[in-house]
């Protein structure tokens, strides 16, 4: 493709950084990893940001930090990257989805309330794309009837929600570093909160549950390998060292695409991003008609695209079959499902490219 789907910024300043951690004689918990955590905690306005793995590793230390466990209920969406409901699988605690609603493609708070049980014990909000979900009134949802919140931000660092960073209204908030999202630590995640005790005990989770002087081989509970390691975090620090760039290049992109994208027949949905308060991640369109006919279109003009999120997760092979969902259980999830798609996105992504992008797509 000549245009690919998604592409990682790193610049040369981060590849400085990067070359100096190898030159140096400590490439695990150390020093950078330290910097990287002070640098994004001040950006993502949090007391606290840990550095981990991955943003699955980040999503599953939130359930373990919260004691959500077997017989709990965690409400989440249908529509998002699996991890985000197998989190809470993995400590065996089970997920009831929520169907979305159109505006912000995240949970519908007028819906949630009547799926709150006795056994309901937190909320996974995902906010999509770069946009913020509605995650004041979740927030209130959760006060009123006393629920961890969880804010999944894997691709929405930087956006905003009523004047605030999104990240700052759960209990916990988890980012994602993989090559596609807005910053890029090749594999990687980060975890924070505003809560002491909580940020402690994920510092040892993070390291195989061992005490808080590392170099005392002493475990208090049961942890994992879930570090980031020096080299990533190398990465990080240069990208977040950067950041108000690249929201800027990516801002860029955006009213690139609402400038010469067509929206005409049957391709909509362009007022999706308000470009003062969303971090975008990716390009959306909505479909009528013929998906796979313009995604081969495209593809056979060079420029790469796919249906995200297709199917639901409640119709993936596994949740069907261990949970009996089907077709029809979430409408509004399973619409969006099959009818958005998305577009080139990258911080890199120049005027021209975008221009053939949207040439493409008016062309068909």
């Amino acid at each position: 493709m000549s245009i690919p789907l998604a592409k990682p910024y790193v610049s040369d300043y981060t590849k400085e950084l990067v070359m100096k951690c190898l030159s140096s004689e400590q490439l695990s918990l150390g020093p950078i990893l330290d910097q990287f955590e002070e640098h994004f905690k001040t950006v993502v306005k949090a007391k606290y940001a840990l550095g981990i793995s991955s943003g699955t590793s980040a999503l599953h230390l939130a359930i373990r930090a919260l004691n959500i466990s077997k017989g709990d209920e965690v409400i989440t969406t249908p529509f998002s990257f699996i991890a985000s409901s197998n989190c809470i699988l993995y400590e065996k605690a089970k997920p009831v989805f929520v169907d979305i609603d159109t505006e912000t493609l995240g949970l519908n708070p007028n819906l949630l309330e009547e799926a709150i049980t006795p056994k309901t014990k937190a909320i996974v909000a995902v906010h999509i794309y770069g946009k913020s979900c509605r995650i004041a009134e979740l927030r209130e949802l959760c006060d009123k009837h006393n629920l961890y919140l969880i804010e999944d931000c894997c691709e929405a660092l930087g956006a905003s929600h009523l004047g605030k960073p999104v990240g700052t209204f759960g209990e916990i908030a988890t980012y994602g570093f993989y090559p596609n999202k807005h910053i890029t630590t090749g594999e990687g995640g980060m975890l924070t909160t505003n809560h002491q005790d909580i940020a402690q005990r994920v510092k040892s989770l993070r390291n195989q549950g061992r005490s808080s002087n590392s170099e005392i081989l002493k475990f208090g509970e049961l942890g994992y390998n879930y570090r980031l390691s020096e080299v990533a975090a190398a990465m990080g620090l240069g990208q977040i060292q950067e950041w108000s760039e690249i929201l800027k290049m990516r801002k860029n992109v955006l009213k690139w695409y609402l400038d010469y994208l067509p929206l005409k027949n049957r391709i909509t949905f362009q007022d999706f991003f308000d470009p003062e308060v969303d971090s975008p991640f990716s390009m959306l369109v909505k479909v009528e008609g013929n998906r796979k006919e313009l995604i081969s279109y495209l593809s056979d003009h060079g420029i790469q695209s796919k249906g995200y999120f297709d199917p639901p997760i409640h119709l993936q092979k596994f949740y069907k079959t261990n949970f009996g969902y089907k077709e029809g259980d979430f409408p509004i999830a399973e619409e969006m499902s099959a009818s958005l798609l998305a577009l080139p996105f990258f911080t890199s992504m120049t005027e021209g490219q975008v221009k053939q992008v949207c040439e493409a797509l008016a062309n068909y």
